[in-house]
């Protein structure tokens, strides 16, 4: 009766294991809920990353900040961001990384589920399928598994039913205290395997290429005091009015540089200042307006004068010395600034070189027309920005179940949970082996109960009592002179005997 019950008990939870993982995840392909996805690309960094497993659950409703995959129909393929608006049954989309919503707006039957579970990593291994040959070893493992867990079972059945029929229907043996303890210490190490798998096969830290780690923003500015009048109504010269050169010889000119970062350390650099006089032939030179300087921290500010007459003698001395007659000059206010530190935990060096181009003809210095950068923004203008692309030092992070631990803290767990499972494992060994003896005697005495009858111990001669190899043994000697097995708890020993024709035939089971 006991086999009986054991047997449904495992049959009822074996259905229940598959019928649970049927439920959870049965792809869509099978009538189930549940969908795959491998990601690609940086778009969902840093939530996700090139080669991560993510297991979508298809719902009923679906809400801003999910993460959900949907049929592009202008890409041909699945598309995993963010959902960040819903309009009249229209979903808008935008990947965490990029800085641009999705152009497709899907509609609810284009949605095919949202993020359920997510496994770092693992869509390498998922990828790996697609190649016969990793498949046919995995089938392979899989059938093998199949027949030496159930073919071996089976035989096992098949062994056992061929005993005689006059043994107990009690199973062989109960569960001891020192197998269930190693059986406990045993899932952990299993567990603990798995989780290494994980953990240790993946870095703590890793860097994330951000475009936009941080920004070096530069202003030009100048000025000068001047008679107001028809040129100027009021008494300065600002930034961006044309300059008379009759009216003003000497231009105070500045540069504001500022570094700006999220999450940065100590900074230092050097800048400098100059103007540079050329002509559209190729002709160049270089006039110091701010003598380089260093600095600390994020930000400087350089000051000089750009001396108006002093260029107009170069370009009179070039003209001399070569002939050249040209009836405009260029002149560049050139920053060079040169700075490092620390940005995001990682050492940074970088330059920021922004020019402000000025035309300059007989009467008067203007600011070039702004052109074109290859971005779309105006490259000739007071202020200038340059972002720049770095590495960001992240922490890796494993998600499953809705839960996110650290691959570092993984790792102890792992290496906490293996030391603890071995330590079970050799405990429920000791008791096992300690108590092996005793358990054995128990055992058969559930195995043969119909048979065994105690009685005291009594003497007899050395000569008349056979050690027989094993229990099975002496069981067929039983059955065969038809007699029943006495039972002796003696000194050391649990003595099982059959008495024929004053032979008393003996297995013992030392304690």
């Amino acid at each position: 009766m006991s086999r009986r019950i054991g047997s449904a008990i495992g049959i009822v939870a074996t259905l229940a294991l598959v019928g649970a993982a049927w439920f959870f995840l049965a792809p869509t392909q099978l009538g189930g809920r549940t969908s795959y996805a491998v990601t690609f690309g940086v778009s969902m960094e840093p939530h996700f990353h090139h080669g991560d497993l993510v297991v979508l659950r298809k719902r009923a409703h679906y809400a801003v900040g999910d993460v959900v995959a949907y049929r592009s129909h202008d890409l041909h393929k699945n598309v995993l961001h963010r959902i960040i608006a819903i309009h009249d049954g229209r979903y808008t989309f935008k990947g965490d990384n990029n800085s641009w919503t999705d152009p497709e707006r899907p509609a609810a039957a284009d949605l095919i589920g949202s993020e359920w579970l997510h496994v770092g990593g693992a869509g390498n291994w998922v990828s790996a399928l697609h190649k016969p040959v990793d498949a046919a070893v995995v089938s392979g493992l899989a059938v093998l598994l199949l027949v030496l867990s159930g073919g071996g079972a089976a035989a096992h059945r098949r062994r056992r039913r061929t005993r005689g029929p006059r043994q107990s229907r009690v199973p062989d043996a109960a569960p001891s205290l020192g197998f269930a303890v190693a059986a406990l210490g045993g899932g952990a190490l299993v567990a603990a395997a798995l989780l290494g798998v994980v953990a240790f096969t993946k870095p703590v830290h890793r860097p994330l290429v951000r475009a936009g780690l941080y920004e070096q923003r530069g202003q030009f500015a100048y000025s000068a005091a001047v008679p107001a009048g028809a040129a100027y109504q009021r008494p300065a010269v600002r930034s961006g009015d044309p300059v008379y050169l009759k009216l003003v010889h000497r231009l105070p000119v500045s540069f504001g540089y500022r570094f700006q970062a999220a999450s940065r350390g100590p900074l230092a650099g050097d800048a400098r200042l100059d103007a540079v006089v050329a002509d559209d032939q190729g002709w160049t030179h270089r006039l110091p307006v701010a003598a380089q300087s260093t600095f600390t921290g994020p930000a400087t500010t350089l000051r000089g004068v750009l001396d108006l007459a002093r260029v107009r003698r170069v370009i009179a001395a070039f003209e001399r010395e070569t002939g050249e007659h040209n009836t405009l000059y260029h002149v560049r206010l050139a920053a060079r600034v040169r700075i490092h530190g620390t940005v995001a935990e990682r050492p940074l060096v970088t330059r920021f070189a922004p020019v402000l181009a000025f035309d300059l003809d007989q009467l008067r210095l203007t600011v070039s027309a702004a052109g074109a950068s290859a971005a779309g923004t105006p490259s000739n203008t007071l202020v200038q920005t340059a972002a720049g692309t770095g590495a960001e030092i992240e922490t890796v992070t494993l998600h499953a179940l809705g839960r996110s631990v650290t691959v570092a803290r993984a790792r102890r767990l792992a290496t906490l949970l293996a030391l603890c499972g071995l330590a079970v494992g050799i405990a429920g060994w000791l008791v096992t082996l300690l108590g092996g003896s005793s358990h054995e005697a128990a055992a058969i005495r559930r195995r043969y109960e119909d048979w065994i009858v105690d009685v005291v111990p009594t003497e007899r001669p050395g000569a008349s009592e056979r050690r027989v190899a094993s229990m099975e043994a002496l069981a067929r000697l039983a059955e065969q002179y038809d007699r029943l097995i006495l039972h002796e708890r003696r000194d050391e020993a649990d003595a099982f005997l059959v008495e024929d024709d004053g032979i008393v035939y003996a297995y013992a089971v030392t304690r």
